[in-house]
Parts: structure tokens; C-alpha cells; sequence
């Protein structure tokens, strides 16, 4: 088969998005031909591994949005190199509900495709509310809802146009489900994971007194709010340090924790250690796994450190719940909520033992809920199999 993977983000960006069109491309490039459409730049992905993997990358880059003609004009040139490399099926990737155009009546890539008879998928990474993605955050309300018509027929046209629209949770499937209802059936859910099977366990190394938390320094991530937590409980436990591993993001984000960090005389306590390669390794060290996000679909980081056994804590957003049980694989607390967060954490740095035991359930969670590569790679190869029209898995 030839496949196409669509994604807004680069390759190697190290998001979400990113990390599993990265992990499928690995998974499926021995036995199919594998095409991408990236706003990578193409000396960037000829230096890299993944990139000698690729059959052809087409470029895109377009920062406006329809119903802009630049769009379209864009677009048009785009979807006519796909559609000259006659695919057998296009791969969407979202970071949110909206976006290659769907968020405008016949603007959306998928309907366009599905008029020159090529079947499409699209995995949604995100769902949030009918608006995110649609209309900025800080647009007035009344301006959102009288806009909404045009959003909704949008993205109904591209679910009518895919052969399925992909969750990552079950809590984004269900909100999906309910709020587009007549196409329900095509909205299903697969875990993702880069985690091999025998990836699952415990590290033969001592756990350090480290409060961990990885992903993109950003406000939606929660880590101001971590920081906050942390600051509440650090002078009684002068032993322990926080580390936030993650590439920084442009708004504000971790200027606001440095600043915040000097004011409250933390000094090396809380370390930005910034992207980091070896990330699990710092899963296999921490006590403590925390992912106070006030948005998520799932949560990569958090799936992989309970996989390492660590004792984790979660806010009570997206499809972080279907992870962690309380008391058996982990912890919750309310998002947004600093005092709420510090006495969860307080609870775990006093309580060794309570650590070991959400730490076991952690793993055992992980196994139950299959959350490992190969599960994931069997469920996409059903997929693209039966959107191909080439019989099932």
C-alpha cells in the first residue's frame, strides 16, 4: 500500500502528534510506501533516520486559514501532489477537531480527496469543546456561537468524507459521539503508544526524592500550576527537587515559572532541564510522576512513566481518569487547582509505601488497557486495511 500521513507539525517537533505519526511511519514503513505532508523542511528530514524511511515528503506550510483564498490557493497545490502519487489512503492527523480546512463548508481536505475516490482516516489528538481549534480562545462568545454553523458543517462534511475518525480516549470519543451524533458509528477509539510489551516493569535502580513532569512548557500543560504546588511543601522537605524536562513553547509559559521560581527563592529546587533524549531515564530515577495538565487527550508521559512503576499523579481531565484509579494506579486532583495539587503531592512525599503500591498498580493498569505499540500498530493496520478496501486484519 502506499499511505500518505498528513500532520501541521513537524516530524521531529517531539509532540503528541508528532510522536505517534513518527511511531506509525516506523511501525509500517518495511511493508508499505510510505508518504508524508509536514511543514518540515527537507534537509531536516534527509539527516534524519525517519527520513530515509520516506518515499516522498510534500511540503506544507500555510499559516492562514479558510475561508482565506491564500488557503485555497495553497491547498490546491498540495492536495494536487497527493493526489499524483495515487495513494491507496490519506491519514489525517489533528491536533484538535479542526484543521486542514475542515473547519470551513468545502474547504476540508478529506471531502476533496473523497470526490477523486481516495479513502481518508483522521485521528483527532485533542477534543476539547465545539470551539477549540475553531475560533481563538479569547474571542467573545457571541462572535464563537454565530460562527459555530459554519464550524459544524465543516467538520460534518469531513466526517461524512473518512472512512472513520480516530480517539485517543474514550472521554474524546464519547464528547465526539454526542455532539456529532449522526456519524457516531465512524467515531472510535485506539490507544496509542510507543511502548514496547517489554518495556513494562520496574527499573533495577532506587528511586530518587525527584518530582517529575514531561511535555511542552506551555500554560495548557499545567506546569505553573506544579510549580506552585511544589513551592507550598519545599521548605519542609528541603530533600526533594523538581524537574520539568520539556522543549519550551512560545507563550510565556516558562518565563512565568523562572520568574516565579526567583521570587520564591527556590534556586536550583526546580530545574527546566529542556528537551531531553533520555527522557525515560528520568522516569526509571523520579519518586513522583506528575501531569497536572488542564488539557489532555490521554497523556503520552504519563502512560510511559506508569509503565516504569512510578507513582503518578493526574488532574481529572480528558482521558487521564481512564488511566489512573485511585488509589490503585495513581492519584487525581482537580485541574487548575494549586492547594488541591500540593496536598495530593504532600501525600505521596510522606507516604513511601503508598508510592510502591500505586506504582505496582501503575504497571498492572498499563497491561490491562494494552497501551503498548504493537496493539496499536494491529488496530491502524486493521484500519488501513479495511479503508483500502482490502478485507480486515
Amino acid at each position: 500500500m502506499r499511505i500518505v500521513y498528513a500532520i501541521e507539525s513537524p516530524l521531529l517537533y517531539g509532540g503528541g502528534v508528532s510522536v505517534l505519526a513518527a511511531t506509525l511511519i516506523e511501525s509500517f514503513a518495511a511493508e508499505h510506501e510510505i508518504i508524508l505532508v509536514s511543514p518540515d523542511r527537507a534537509e531536516s528530514l534527509h539527516n534524519e533516520p525517519l527520513g530515509k524511511k520516506l518515499a516522498k515528503h510534500i511540503p506544507w506550510v500555510c499559516e492562514k486559514k479558510p475561508p482565506s483564498k491564500y488557503f485555497f490557493h495553497a491547498s490546491k497545490e498540495a492536495l494536487a501532489q497527493i493526489v499524483s502519487t495515487k495513494p491507496d489512503l490519506v491519514h489525517f492527523h489533528s491536533g484538535g477537531i479542526f484543521s486542514w480546512g475542515n473547519r470551513w463548508p468545502g474547504a476540508g481536505w478529506p471531502t476533496y480527496l473523497h470526490k477523486h475516490g481516495i479513502p481518508t482516516l483522521w485521528t483527532d489528538h485533542l477534543v476539547v469543546n465545539l470551539f477549540h481549534g475553531y475560533c481563538g480562545d479569547r474571542k467573545p462568545f457571541w462572535l464563537k456561537l454565530g460562527m459555530l454553523p459554519f464550524g459544524y458543517l465543516g467538520k460534518s462534511q469531513q466526517l461524512k468524507a473518512v472512512s472513520a475518525e480516530i480517539c485517543v480516549s474514550d472521554h474524546d470519543a464519547a464528547k465526539l459521539r454526542r455532539w456529532y451524533f449522526p456519524f457516531q458509528k465512524k467515531i472510535i477509539r485506539v490507544y496509542h503508544s510507543r511502548l514496547e510489551e517489554n518495556q513494562v516493569g520496574f527499573p533495577s535502580s532506587p528511586r530518587e526524592k525527584i518530582i517529575l513532569a514531561i511535555g511542552h512548557l506551555a500554560y495548557r500543560k499545567g506546569q505553573h500550576i506544579l510549580v506552585q504546588a511544589f513551592a507550598k511543601i519545599a521548605h519542609d522537605y528541603p530533600d526533594w527537587n523538581l524537574i520539568l524536562v520539556g522543549p519550551e513553547s512560545a507563550d510565556g509559559c516558562a518565563g512565568w515559572i523562572r520568574e516565579f521560581c526567583q521570587k520564591q527563592k527556590l534556586g536550583d529546587r526546580v530545574a527546566l532541564a529542556g528537551h531531553q533524549e533520555n527522557a525515560r531515564e528520568w522516569m526509571k530515577r523520579c519518586a513522583i510522576y506528575v501531569q497536572p495538565s488542564l488539557q489532555e487527550a490521554l497523556g503520552l508521559a504519563l502512560q510511559e512513566a506508569m509503565s516504569v512503576g512510578c507513582a503518578c499523579i493526574g488532574t481529572k481531565v480528558g482521558g487521564i481518569p481512564e488511566l489512573i484509579e485511585v488509589g490503585m494506579s495513581g492519584v487525581l486532583a482537580p485541574p487548575n487547582q494549586v492547594a488541591s495539587l500540593s496536598e495530593v503531592l504532600l501525600g505521596l512525599v510522606r507516604d513511601e509505601a503508598q508510592r510502591s503500591i500505586l506504582g505496582r498498580g501503575a504497571m498492572q493498569k498499563v497491561r490491562e488497557l494494552k497501551m503498548n505499540r504493537e496493539s496499536m500498530v494491529k488496530a491502524y493496520r486493521k484500519l488501513y486495511l479495511e479503508s483500502a478496501g482490502r478485507g480486515s486484519f
